[in-house]
């Protein structure tokens, strides 16, 4: 194994724990060791370091390294110091090197005043991560008070200043925690239980999950969330694997999926052009009004958890005066008959990131009530809100409100709203045939569907060049399906075409300028 240290794929983790640790936690030296309700593990990274190697096989660029080099010296902007670390640690001769990694965790308590984290590294045979601690220590770092662990004592290390990382090496094993006394729990765990599924693999004990929602908003509405879909523990496991990056993700408790909501159609998100699409989401309702009972009991405690928010009345309640006042009744007219829900936002053509519309199908019982809804209940209401017929349109089914046009229609027992031009341009017309990758969702009959474009996601893409922007977002998009059964859940996202989209990407990059010295030799 390489001795050179500048390249170790521990430099990137020794970066992320001094950047995260740079201010000083609120925990005093002396609390007491807590539960760790989420624990992240690797296992063999040399191998997933050397599949993503071969995602550019037959590239015109070899690896991830070379193509961070060209893209900066054709003038692209940079990606952030811990990023393009990471990304030139993917090259041919540092591969075998994360083998120092294989079995790593990481234990993660979110629910500390402050971020509460603890790193264990248990094959560090070279000592290649341990010398780098001691660089950033000697760095800038300090020396901290000795620790004494079943009768030795051993050096303890600051990664920077007051406040951050503490480090202390045992044999192959190193420590890195954000509070002093994690140290030796971490290096008394049992880290060489038996081998698991290649990949980075992700425990959360939800049932720990606990926050106060005036300091920790978004934990508190997961922890909500959990809770409302009967979830205990949830396990994870990302790999790369061939052409595509898969992510499972399996849920158990005893309360979970204990509603059987039925199966999504593929023609649901079928009646969708995916061009401009962002994202979208499709999953039943069922006939059992618990059901929908339930999911809006679960909106309303998600909003209420907000402190500024915590006197509003329901989402539900605010539908129905709205829907009232415009002479619609839905508790008669539309939630009895609702079977399912699609919904997907559109991005602006040259803008990633910039949302331009969104598509909303209703999923009804029968094409009657479709077309009675899509006729005179959605018009009310739209109207009710602002919404007006565009002048010198035609068609009655269109109208502008909140500065957009406004589209209202049917197929089949489906109603479809869509607001914008390019949700409106979304919108199939019936007989159109359906994009490919819903061929996945008719063979599988999931219950819950999504579907993402992350390249239409990412603001960072507005400067790319039409050439990049167009190879990054012709391909399929990242499916997510989930599945139920009493108990557990079961999801999967997978996103395929890995090795077309980074060659197509990397044909971007201008080459390399040829220097005049260059051209006299």
């Amino acid at each position: 194994m390489s001795r050179d240290r500048r390249g170790h794929p521990g430099g990137a983790l020794i970066a992320l724990v001094v950047l995260s640790s740079a201010a000083p936690h609120a925990a005093a030296a002396g609390e007491p060791a807590a539960p760790d309700p989420v624990v992240i593990r690797l296992m063999q990274p040399d191998a997933q370091a050397r599949r993503v190697l071969a995602l550019f096989d037959g590239a015109r660029l070899p690896h991830p390294a070379a193509a961070l080099a060209a893209w900066k010296r054709a003038g692209g902007d940079g990606l952030g110091k811990p990023v393009e670390a990471l990304i030139t640690l993917f090259n041919p001769e540092m591969a075998s090197e994360w083998r120092a990694f294989n079995g790593a965790r990481v234990w993660i308590d979110p629910n500390a005043p402050a971020l509460r984290w603890r790193i264990l590294v248990p094959h560090d045979d070279d000592g290649a991560v341990a010398a780098l601690c001691m660089t950033a220590r000697l760095s800038g770092g300090a020396e901290a008070e000795p620790l004494a662990l079943r009768g030795r004592t051993l050096s303890v290390g600051r990664t920077a200043g007051p406040g951050s990382a503490l480090f202390v090496a045992d044999g192959s094993r190193v420590a890195i925690a954000s509070l002093r006394t994690d140290l030796a729990r971490t290096l008394s765990s049992d880290a060489d239980d038996p081998p698991r599924a290649e990949g980075l693999s992700l425990h959360v004990d939800l049932a720990r999950l606990q926050a106060d929602p005036a300091d920790r908003l978004n934990l508190a509405r997961a922890a909500l969330l959990a809770q409302a879909a009967g979830l205990e523990k949830l396990d994870a496991l990302l790999t790369l694997r061939d052409d595509q990056a898969r992510l499972r993700i399996d849920g158990s408790g005893a309360q979970a999926a204990e509603l059987s909501l039925g199966t999504v159609p593929a023609r649901w998100p079928a009646q969708l052009i995916e061009r401009n699409l962002m994202a979208l989401a499709s999953f039943p309702i069922g006939p059992d009004r618990k059901a929908l009972d339930r999911a809006f009991d679960t909106l309303a405690r998600l909003e209420r958890l907000d402190p500024a928010r915590k006197g509003v009345a329901s989402i539900r309640s605010r539908l129905d005066f709205t829907a009232l006042a415009a002479g619609v009744n839905l508790e008669l007219d539309l939630w009895p008959r609702l079977r399912g829900v699609t919904v997907a936002v559109t991005a602006e053509p040259d803008q990633p990131g910039a949302v331009s519309g969104v598509v909303l199908v209703l999923h009804l019982d029968a094409e009657k009530s479709a077309r009675l809804f899509a006729s005179t209940s959605a018009p009310r209401i739209i109207e009710r809100l602002g919404g007006a017929p565009v002048p010198g349109v035609r068609e009655k089914d269109t109208r502008r409100a909140w500065g957009k046009p406004v589209m209202v229609d049917h197929q089949a027992a489906d109603v479809r709203i869509a607001w914008g031009a390019d949700a409106i341009a979304a919108v199939r017309k019936p007989g159109a045939p359906g994009a490919a990758w819903t061929a996945e969702i008719d063979r599988k009959n999931p219950a819950r569907v999504a579907a993402i474009w992350p390249a239409r996601c990412l603001p960072e893409l507005v400067q790319a060049s039409p050439a990049r922007r167009a190879a990054l977002e012709a391909d399929p998009p990242a499916l997510w399906l989930g599945w139920n059964k009493p108990g557990a859940t079961h999801d999967e996202i997978i996103w395929p075409g890995l090795h077309k989209r980074v060659r197509a990407f990397l044909e971007t990059i201008p080459p390399a300028p040829i220097h005049k010295a260059e051209n006299r030799r």
